[in-house]
């Protein structure tokens, strides 16, 4: 990160910065790995498979979901301040103020009420603004390098990779009815994607436990990464 009185000179700056990098494997198609990774209950089970084998009216089908990268029309931005040492006053654009305020407390050992957190206009968020991303943190530290107000906004080809997005998924279903349509047996399978150093869950399943009322089911996920 280049730190300037103006975006120019920061553009600018950045363009000559160069990095070595060292190559390491990677697993990348989601497609390929899913398969490589066993489901397991993912919730309580109710009746049997067995009950509704047997219905007349049986439906099953898998679907394949690519991911998708939340790019509202503003990208994420962030005005970082150190008022002290130990306060810090944030104008952030994030989907739950509370998580970023802990997130910081936690990262630069303040306490939380020191840490004033806003987020006036969040704008498109689609979840993207759940977490504390790079940039985010980049600001701060920036802002206590210098000791003045550091304000940071993504590019919109950094919006790509520098925040969250929905991981891809694979899904199977399996639901029977009577003969009136009533639909008595439900087998949702779900996998999707995570990093390889965080298993993040999507709850796929969680919403056909939750809200639909039928006598067997059977739900079952696992993750990627």
């Amino acid at each position: 990160m280049v730190i300037a009185e103006t975006l120019e000179d920061a553009t600018y700056a950045a363009s000559l910065v160069t990095a070595d990098y060292d190559a390491t494997p990677f697993k990348v198609d989601f497609e390929k790995e899913h398969s490589l990774n066993p489901l397991a209950n993912a919730g309580k089970e109710r009746g049997s498979l067995d009950a509704w084998s047997n219905l007349p009216h049986i439906v099953e089908a898998s679907y394949n979901i690519k991911a998708e990268v939340h790019n509202p029309m503003e990208m994420h931005a962030t005005i970082a301040h150190w008022i002290s040492k130990d306060q810090l006053k944030l104008f952030d654009k994030n989907q739950g103020v509370n998580n970023v305020q802990r997130s910081f407390a936690r990262l630069f050992n303040i306490p939380e009420k020191n840490i004033e957190v806003f987020s006036e206009f969040v704008g498109g968020g689609f979840g993207s603004g759940l977490r504390v991303w790079p940039g985010a943190l980049a600001a701060v530290m920036a802002a206590k390098q210098v000791s003045r107000p550091v304000k940071l906004m993504l590019t919109r080809p950094q919006m790509f990779h520098s925040v969250g997005y929905r991981p891809a998924s694979w899904q199977k279903v399996k639901m029977g009815a009577d003969s009136e349509g009533n639909i008595t047996g439900v087998w949702h399978q779900a996998k999707n994607g995570t990093s390889v150093y965080e298993s993040f869950g999507e709850g796929i399943t969680r919403v056909t436990r939750l809200i639909y009322k039928f006598p067997n089911l059977k739900t079952e996920s696992a993750i990627v990464p």
